[in-house]
C-alpha cells in the first residue's frame, strides 16, 4: 500500500516537535479553470517549454533529446536544469533524467489521490457553495478540442526530491497533462471550480488551466516578504480575480490577483497570537468562502510547541471588500481555554472553537463542520494520548458551536467530506499503518457502517463513488499504480488509468476533482 499524504497530518509534519507524529500524509480536492492549448511545457520557475525543440523559458534548458509533441512518444530523454515543467499532449518520454534541481515532464501520466473537500484542503465534494465561481484566468482552449466530463489532478511524491501532478479526464480516463514539482511537499487544493498546486517547502502558488498545466507560478517568500511561509490553502472570492493564501509559517494570509498572479497585499492575523504560544504561529490552515454571509473564512490552529495549548483554535472572517478580519457573531473569542489570564483573542470577534487543531471543513448550507485532529496530552506514566479531538458544527450566521462528534478512541482524525446527505469520516488507524473510513451522518455522536476496500487517498466524486488509487497487478506479473473509481455501496472499485505516473514514485501527495 502506498503511504498515504494527509493534509490534516501535514500541520504536524510541519512541527513534529510538537506531537511526535508520521510525515504520511492525505491531501485534497481541486478543481480546475479554462484549459491549455496545444503541447507547449510551462515551467513553474516562469518560462515556457517549447512543445518541440526542448527549450525552456526560465529555469534551464531541455537537453539531450526532445519534448513530447502533441501525443507522440519522444526517445533520448530531456532534462530540465533548475525548473519545474509541464508536458500536455499525452505521449509519455522514454530515457529522460532529472536535471539539477528540476524534473522531467512526460506528457502522459496520472494520478488521483488524496480526500476532496468543500471548505478546502479535506473535506468532501467541491465547493457546491461557489457554484458561480471567480473569474478564472485566461488560459488558452484545450489541446483536445474541448472541456472534460470532469477532471481530476493528482500527485505522487518520493518524500524527498520532487512531486508530480497529473490530470486525467474521469470521463474517458485520457490524461491532459503532467507536471513536477522540485518540492516534495507540493500538494493540490481547490475552491469554487479552480485548482492550484501549493510548494509548500519553496512557498509558491500555483494557479493552473484546465488541464492542469501551470498558469501563473507565484512566489509567495519573496513577493510576500518572507520566508518559509509554508502556504497551506487557497480560497477564491467568487465573482472576483482575487484569491486568499494561508501561510502556515507566517501571521499573515496572503492576497492574490488571479488575473496577474501578483501577491498584492496581505491580512494582519498576528494580533491572534497567545503569548503562550512559544512557537510565535497562529498556524493558519484550512479556509472556505460563504456565500450567504460573504466572508472568507480560515481556521487558526494556534498550537503549542512542546504540549497542547492552552488556547482555543478559532475561525476568523475576512471581508474581501475591504480585506480586514470582521467581528463575528458569537465572539469576541476569549484567551485560555482553562480560563487562565491569557487576553489573546478577547475582544477580536473570532469564535474560540471547542477542538483543537481545525484541519477539515465542510460547509453545508450555513453550516460548517470543522473537523479538529487535536492534540497529545503527556499523562503521568510517560504515555501519550490523543485529546480534544472532534467535530463540530458552526452556525455561521450566530457564531455558535456544537460538538457533534467527540472519538471514544485514540484514532487521528484525517477528514470530513460530505456525500449524498451525510458524510464520510477519515481517521489513521492507532497504529498509523492505514486510513479508515466510516459513514457518518451529519448529527450522530457515533460514526457508523465502515467502509472497505476504499482506495489510497479517496477523494469524494459523487453521491456515491470516490476516486483514488491503489495498487494492481500487471500484465507482466509485477503491479503498478492505478486510477480507480470506488463504489460506495457495493465497495467494489473500477479502473480509471492503469500505471500513468513516469517517474515510480509510489506516495499520494493527493487528489483534485474539477465539478
Amino acid at each position: 500500500m502506498a503511504i498515504v499524504r494527509s493534509a490534516f497530518l501535514h500541520s504536524f509534519a510541519n512541527s513534529l516537535i510538537r506531537f511526535a507524529v508520521p510525515t504520511t500524509l492525505l491531501v485534497a480536492a481541486a478543481a480546475l479553470p479554462a484549459c491549455s492549448s496545444d503541447n507547449s511545457s510551462s515551467s513553474s520557475d516562469g518560462g515556457v517549454d517549447a512543445g518541440t525543440g526542448g527549450t525552456t523559458g526560465t529555469g534551464g534548458a531541455n537537453t539531450g533529446g526532445a519534448t513530447n509533441t502533441g501525443g507522440t512518444t519522444s526517445t533520448g530523454g530531456a532534462t530540465n536544469t533548475g525548473g519545474t515543467t509541464t508536458s500536455t499532449g499525452g505521449g509519455a518520454a522514454t530515457g529522460g533524467t532529472a536535471g539539477s534541481g528540476g524534473a522531467i515532464n512526460t506528457g502522459g501520466a496520472t494520478n488521483t489521490g488524496g480526500m476532496a473537500n468543500t471548505g478546502g484542503k479535506d473535506g468532501g465534494t467541491p465547493d457546491a457553495s461557489n457554484d458561480a465561481g471567480p473569474v478564472p484566468p485566461a488560459c488558452p482552449v484545450r489541446a483536445d478540442g474541448g472541456a472534460a466530463s470532469r477532471v481530476a489532478l493528482a500527485g505522487l511524491t518520493d518524500f524527498a526530491t520532487a512531486a508530480e501532478f497529473v490530470a486525467v479526464d474521469l470521463g474517458n480516463g485520457s490524461v491532459l497533462s503532467d507536471t513536477v514539482y522540485p518540492d516534495q511537499d507540493s500538494i493540490p487544493v481547490s475552491h469554487g471550480g479552480l485548482g492550484f498546486i501549493l510548494e509548500q517547502t519553496r512557498g509558491r502558488v500555483n494557479t493552473l488551466c484546465g488541464d492542469g498545466s501551470i498558469h501563473f507560478p507565484i512566489e509567495l517568500d519573496h513577493a510576500d516578504g518572507g520566508i518559509g511561509s509554508n502556504p497551506h490553502d487557497v480560497v477564491p472570492v467568487p465573482g472576483t480575480t482575487k484569491a486568499y493564501v494561508s501561510l502556515y509559517g507566517a501571521n499573515r494570509i496572503a492576497i492574490l490577483d488571479l488575473s496577474t498572479g501578483a501577491v498584492t497585499g496581505s491580512v494582519d492575523v498576528g494580533r491572534f497570537l497567545d503569548p503562550s504560544d512559544h512557537d510565535g504561529l497562529v498556524e493558519t490552515d484550512v479556509g472556505v468562502y460563504d456565500p450567504t454571509t460573504k466572508l472568507v473564512y480560515f481556521a487558526l490552529q494556534r498550537l503549542s510547541s512542546f504540549a497542547c495549548p492552552e488556547v482555543p483554535s478559532l475561525l476568523i472572517g475576512i471581508d474581501p471588500a475591504t480585506d480586514s478580519v470582521v467581528d463575528l457573531p458569537g465572539g469576541p473569542a476569549t484567551g485560555r481555554a482553562d480560563g487562565g489570564k491569557s487576553d489573546a483573542g478577547k475582544g477580536s470577534g473570532a469564535i474560540a472553537l471547542h477542538f483543537v487543531s481545525p484541519s477539515s471543513l465542510a460547509l453545508d448550507g450555513g453550516r460548517l463542520f470543522v473537523l479538529a485532529s487535536g492534540c497529545q496530552f503527556k499523562e503521568e506514566d510517560g504515555g501519550e494520548k490523543q485529546v480534544r479531538h472532534g467535530i463540530e458544527v458552526v452556525t455561521l450566521a450566530t457564531g455558535t458551536t456544537t460538538p457533534v462528534y467527540t472519538p471514544t478512541t485514540q484514532n487521528f482524525l484525517t477528514g470530513v467530506s460530505l456525500i449524498g446527505d451525510g458524510a464520510l469520516v477519515s481517521r489513521y488507524s492507532v497504529d498509523f499503518s492505514s486510513i479508515l473510513w466510516n459513514r457518518w451522518d451529519l448529527s450522530s455522536p457515533d460514526l457508523g457502517a465502515a467502509l472497505s476496500g476504499v482506495p489510497d487517498a479517496a477523494v469524494v466524486e459523487t453521491a456515491n463513488t470516490l476516486v483514488g488509487t491503489e495498487m494492481i497487478s500487471s500484465t507482466d506479473g509485477g503491479s503498478a499504480e492505478a486510477v480507480v473509481r470506488y463504489d460506495v455501496t457495493s465497495g467494489n472499485s473500477t479502473l480509471v488509468a492503469k500505471n500513468p505516473w513516469y517517474l515510480g514514485f509510489t506516495n499520494a501527495a493527493g487528489v483534485v476533482i474539477v465539478p
